[in-house]
């Protein structure tokens, strides 16, 4: 374990030394996961991590184990963008996501299946519980209101429409 740490604090120094260069190049992302004996995909989340942290600071990117449990019996166990109640594959969702300014914190997160997860991507969309959510954190409620107002609305959704 401590050295899974170790290892991935000296490759996320490799790719920040060299992000700002490199980071475009499919080449240069290659040839550092063969270096570090990781996947793409990892060097993907090393730069998106780096990326978010500059931009906002030494940010918490998911949710402890409280918080998961707070917004899954919140959220009774129903993905709150289509209404599947327990889906097989859920996740906890940012409903504003990190890049766009959003906390890790239980009146940003909605339970979701993946799917509607993965639709949703960094699009703003708003959960069926949005009432409740607002009363929870009055500056948030703010700031959906200003998001969706300033955003066009291709980003902002009440709710999916199947």
């Amino acid at each position: 374990m401590k050295r899974d740490k170790e290892e991935t604090a000296r490759r996320r120094q490799w790719v920040k030394r060299f992000m700002h260069s490199f980071a475009d190049s499919r080449h240069w992302r290659n040839n550092t996961a063969d270096i570090f004996s990781c996947s793409h995909s990892t060097i993907y989340s090393d730069i998106y991590i780096l990326q978010v942290q500059e931009k906002y600071g030494n940010i918490r990117l998911y949710p402890t184990l409280a918080q998961r449990i707070y917004t899954k019996t919140r959220d009774k166990l129903t993905c709150q963008y289509c209404g599947i109640i327990n889906p097989k594959n859920w996740a906890l969702d940012h409903i504003i996501c990190c890049l766009r300014g959003g906390v890790t914190e239980p009146y940003n997160m909605a339970f979701s299946c993946t799917s509607c997860n993965n639709k949703k991507g960094d699009f703003i969309w708003l959960p069926k519980n949005i009432q409740q959510l607002a009363l929870e954190n009055k500056e948030w409620a703010e700031k959906i209101e200003y998001l969706s107002r300033r955003e066009s609305t291709k980003y902002i959704f009440p709710r999916i429409i199947k």
